[in-house]
């Protein structure tokens, strides 16, 4: 971890969090870009929102006293599906 989101609210964690998760709900739905009316729109990697998801988990973590209740998403193709602890 990095902890580069350390010192922001539960708020604002939780909303990153919420968004990271979004994020690889449409990724792994639509793919990380789609095209409407010749205009291109792209999502975060997936690699980039699982980051940001472990970065918000840690952070929450620090806030909470505890880091047992972390979300991480696994993408490794060796692994199959991917994998939520």
């Amino acid at each position: 971890m990095k902890g580069t989101l350390v010192g922001l609210t539960g708020t604002e964690l939780g909303t990153l969090r919420t968004s990271a998760l979004a994020c690889i709900v449409a990724g792994t739905v639509r793919g990380t870009s789609y095209s409407i009316a010749g205009r291109t729109f792209s999502f975060p990697s997936l690699e980039s929102a699982q980051d940001l998801l472990s970065e918000a988990n840690y952070a929450l973590g620090l806030i909470n006293g505890t880091r047992g209740t972390n979300i991480r998403s696994n993408f490794n193709p060796s692994l199959g599906r991917g994998v939520n602890f």
